[in-house]
């Protein structure tokens, strides 16, 4: 693969978005038709909950 299609493979990229956008490499027309085109994969999301008790901090220790 060549250095060109590597880089326009990552033009979606949401690590690159800002900085294509800011180099005009991707335009903000662009950019809305391919997010407009990605499936809603809502349904396949598994939801996950966690509770958090007033007695644990953020690491599991306890105050």
């Amino acid at each position: 693969m060549s250095l060109k299609e590597s880089i326009n493979n990552l033009k979606f990229d949401a690590r690159m978005v800002d900085i294509n956008l800011r180099n005009q490499t991707l335009s903000k027309d662009d950019l809305k038709k391919y997010l407009d085109k990605l499936p809603d994969l809502k349904l396949a999301c598994l939801v996950v909950e966690i509770e958090n008790s007033d007695n644990e901090d953020m690491n599991g220790s306890s105050f």
